[in-house]
């Protein structure tokens, strides 16, 4: 406390003349109408941009919970697109001449976890058996598809990435229906390969590969990739075409498993029919 009574006494004048400067201000904006506007003006400036930097800091922190909304509105939104639904005879409701009923829906989650520099990749979701999810059912992300649920726990679920030597996805090319199988080889993340595709198709890089639908676990029209290049293989009579995948693994933020709600009974039947 002295060294501090010291130093103020020792620096008074200062102080002294700091303060009068200061009253001296606050006088003339006071009494002068052109330095009192100037005054309003640069403070409201300067009080702006202050609430403004707060905004944007706000703005920052609560994008989480920004992302989380949108991406349950994208699962909402999807299981009200036309490949959602199937046509039926005895449907719950009626689109034109068509009966439709409800197929697919969506349960969104955050990715967790996530690999992609190996030969067999997963990637962890924050939802599990409590939401629904069940092993066996297939994934997408935002922008195609990503994978299949392995294993479920309460609150958490393992995929088998798009990214793993067992993944086989049935597909076709968008404009002309031919199918095909997608697989990944094992080399680089953004890519994988159309297989069984024959040679007399016309194909053009640039086209767009969607599910076939086939399967019971994606709706048909979902996109996997577009065609980088092809070839035609020497040995057989098809080709084989690179797909640049449309999902990027490498920042996946949140995925939709899928929940088909006639899957049970179709693969039933089908395991019959493959028993016959």
């Amino acid at each position: 406390m002295r060294n501090l009574f010291l130093f103020i006494w020792r620096h008074h004048f200062i102080f002294l003349f700091l303060l009068m400067e200061a009253v001296c201000t606050v006088l003339i904006i006071r009494n002068n109408n052109y330095h009192f506007s100037a005054y309003l003006n640069s403070s409201g400036a300067l009080t702006g941009s202050i609430y403004a930097g707060f905004n944007a800091i706000a703005e920052y922190f609560s994008l989480k919970e920004v992302n989380e909304q949108l991406s349950t509105e994208n699962a909402r939104l999807r299981a009200k697109t036309k490949y959602s639904f199937s046509v039926y005879n005895r449907g719950l409701f009626r689109i034109g001449k068509n009966v439709y009923r409800q197929q697919y829906l969506y349960l969104e989650g955050k990715v967790v976890n996530n690999s992609i520099n190996r030969r067999n990749n997963y990637f962890t979701l924050s939802i599990g058996s409590e939401q629904g999810v069940k092993p066996g059912m297939g994934v997408i992300s935002p922008d195609g598809i990503a994978g299949v649920i392995k294993d479920v726990s309460a609150g958490y679920s393992t995929v088998m990435s798009v990214l793993h030597k067992n993944t086989r996805v049935s597909v076709k090319i968008r404009k002309n229906n031919y199918f095909g199988t997608m697989v990944w080889d094992g080399t680089d993340y953004r890519k994988a390969t159309l297989l069984d595709v024959p040679k007399h198709v016309e194909l053009t890089r640039g086209d767009t590969v969607i599910t076939s639908g086939f399967s019971t676990l994606y709706p048909e029209g979902i996109v996997a990739g577009t065609i980088g290049s092809f070839t035609k293989d020497q040995e057989d009579n098809f080709y084989v075409i690179t797909l640049n995948l449309s999902t990027d693994f490498g920042k996946m933020d949140f995925a939709y498993v899928v929940v088909n709600l006639y899957g049970v009974e179709q693969q039933e039947l089908e395991n019959r029919s493959d028993n016959d």
